[in-house]
């Protein structure tokens, strides 16, 4: 795994790149974990945490398909510093919002409004950067690089931002997204399409242009089945995700017994661990992986590990059930780093180089609806019931998606996809 992600660190523009990414999802997921548990303590609610993800999600509703659109006519390598730049601006808006919850989600909007910009671009770049034969080892450690600071990122925000006060916190995230601006204009100019400036009148003439390169970026990535599975795969990977972050606070102290403050170091850590394991595995078999095998082979540990999780009150009296919960989570991480890095190089792979940002715009904007929106319903359904019954109802759910991904859908009818 270390040769193979050091040989495409080689690459000076990927590892600028990759750099960039580092800091931004550092100081995105030290952010949101933090924001998590304010909200959570000031109200109380698990469906005001819900709200957080939901601020997350609309920019996709509103920007997703058009995101893409922009990052097909504009340079990425510019798209890329501006919207960096936006962020550490946006960011510390919340030195100013902090203590208003609804001012904190309107600055979280904004955020993930620039973000939704930010990743078509981003996406769309490793193909002009990286060869592809090499584009495996590029996911497994961009996706590996995703949990880490995941794992980071909502291991220490809760602790950092309680040690160091609001300001300094959301001052030093901030500047994590400045420096990862800085890292991309260091890159060479390897996208070589005519550098465009958009400004209000540029774009009113161009918006109905817009709008049909949209409608066609959507009716493409439909009639494509080799896009559009992997594209249903990624975004229920991400259902699972955003529903167990809102029910993890309430989760973790009233079934595991675990502090809020805790979780990042108990649950998330051993979670990172094993998508870390994934991308291990999945990066050593390189080009000889089947991919869509992968991904439903991910599933069946997500499930697994979720199911086992759910049942803890069963095991807890035993002396090792702490260790079984660490490594019940470790392997539903495993799982998730299968299903993601997999879905995610078929998209790169069976997606037109001409049609690439559009489908990665519409791919980010299906993972925030799918990380957010079923997020706000099962947290209502903890409020009226219990967290217990809400993780339990969603695990019968995923695990009856798992069989039926075997059972009731042959994926050998979908050509192009391996």
């Amino acid at each position: 795994m270390t040769q193979g992600f050091f040989s495409i660190l080689k690459n000076k523009d990927f590892s600028k790149l990759w750099s960039a990414q580092v800091l931004s999802q550092l100081a995105f997921n030290m952010l949101n974990f933090a924001l998590i548990l304010k909200i959570y303590r000031t109200t109380g609610s698990i469906t005001s945490v819900s709200l957080v993800l939901i601020s997350s999600a609309l920019p996709s509703i509103i920007f997703g398909p058009f995101s893409g659109v922009i990052a097909d006519r504009l340079n990425y390598k510019t798209i890329l510093v501006f919207t960096n730049v936006l962020r550490f601006l946006a960011v510390l808006l919340l030195i100013l919002a902090d203590g208003n919850v609804l001012a904190v989600l309107e600055v979280v909007f904004l955020i993930n409004a620039i973000t939704q910009f930010f990743a078509p671009a981003e996406n769309s770049s490793f193909p002009l950067i990286i060869s592809k034969e090499k584009l495996i080892n590029a996911n497994s450690l961009s996706i590996s690089t995703l949990y880490a600071a995941l794992l980071v990122g909502y291991s220490i925000g809760g602790p950092v931002y309680a040690a160091v006060g609001s300001t300094l916190f959301f001052i030093f995230c901030a500047f994590l997204y400045l420096i990862s601006a800085l890292l991309c204009y260091k890159m060479s100019d390897y996208d070589k399409k005519e550098i465009r400036v958009l400004n209000i009148l540029t774009f009113a003439r161009d918006i109905s242009s817009v709008w049909a390169d949209t409608k066609n970026g959507i009716k493409y990535i439909y009639r494509k089945v080799n896009v559009r599975s992997p594209l249903i795969k990624f975004s229920t990977g991400w259902i699972v995700l955003g529903s167990f972050v809102v029910l993890l606070p309430a989760f973790g102290e009233s079934v595991l017994k675990i502090a809020a403050t805790n979780i990042g170091w108990s649950i998330i850590a051993p979670a990172g661990l094993g998508m870390l394991a994934g991308a291990y595995i999945i990066q050593k078999r390189g080009e000889t992986i089947n991919k869509r095998q992968t991904v439903d082979t991910g599933f069946i540990f997500v499930s697994l590990g979720f199911i086992a999780l759910v049942v803890y009150p069963l095991y807890q009296p035993f002396f090792f059930a702490r260790e079984l919960m660490v490594l019940f989570t470790m392997i539903m991480g495993f799982g998730t780093a299968m299903v993601y890095i997999s879905s995610q190089t078929m998209l790169h792979i069976n997606s037109d180089p001409e049609m690439r940002g559009r489908v990665f715009g519409i791919t980010l904007m299906m993972a925030n609806l799918a990380m957010s929106l079923p997020g706000l319903f099962v947290g209502g359904l903890a409020d009226l019931t219990s967290p217990f019954i809400a993780m339990a109802i969603l695990g019968i759910l995923l695990s009856a998606y798992t069989i039926q991904n075997y059972a009731g859908k042959n994926w050998q009818r979908e050509l192009g996809i391996s």
